[in-house]
C-alpha cells in the first residue's frame, strides 16, 4: 500500500459527524497520550510497541471492523485510503530523547478519539505514520 497526498477539500465536515466529534473527552485524551508518551524513534522496539498499542487500540473499536493494515514502512492505516473522501493522520514516532507527547502522541490521540466518536465510516481513512 502506498498513501498519496492529495489537494484537502475546505469543505467542512458534514454535520452527522461534527456532531458525533463533540463526544470526545478529555480524560480519554489524556490515556492514550499517557500510554504512548515514551520516546519511540522510529526503528525501535519502542516505536514497535507503541504501533501495537495503537493497533490493540484501534481492534477496540467499530472503526476497528474497516481493517487495520500496516504496510511495510510501519503505517497503520484503518480505512481504505483509494476510497477515502476523509483523511486524517497522524504521526506516532519521536526524535531520541523525547516522549513525542506535545505533537506526535495529542496528535495520535485525538486521532484515535476521533476514530471512536465517528465510528465506521467507508469515505473515512486514519492513517497513523
Amino acid at each position: 500500500m502506498r498513501l498519496v497526498a492529495s489537494t484537502p477539500s475546505s469543505k467542512p465536515a458534514p454535520e452527522a459527524i461534527r456532531g458525533r466529534l463533540a463526544a470526545i473527552s478529555r480524560d480519554d485524551l489524556r490515556k492514550v497520550v499517557e500510554r504512548i508518551s515514551v520516546p519511540r524513534p522510529t526503528g525501535t522496539p519502542e516505536n514497535e510497541a507503541v504501533r501495537r498499542s495503537i493497533i490493540e487500540l484501534f481492534s477496540g473499536t467499530e472503526t476497528g471492523r474497516l481493517g487495520v493494515e500496516v504496510d511495510e514502512a510501519g503505517n497503520v492505516v484503518v480505512g481504505d485510503p483509494r476510497r477515502a473522501k476523509i483523511l486524517i493522520g497522524a504521526h506516532y514516532d519521536s526524535i531520541p530523547g523525547t516522549p513525542g507527547a506535545d505533537d506526535n502522541a495529542s496528535g495520535v490521540s485525538a486521532l484515535i478519539a476521533t476514530a471512536r466518536a465517528v465510528g465506521p465510516e467507508e469515505g473515512v481513512c486514519y492513517a497513523l505514520l
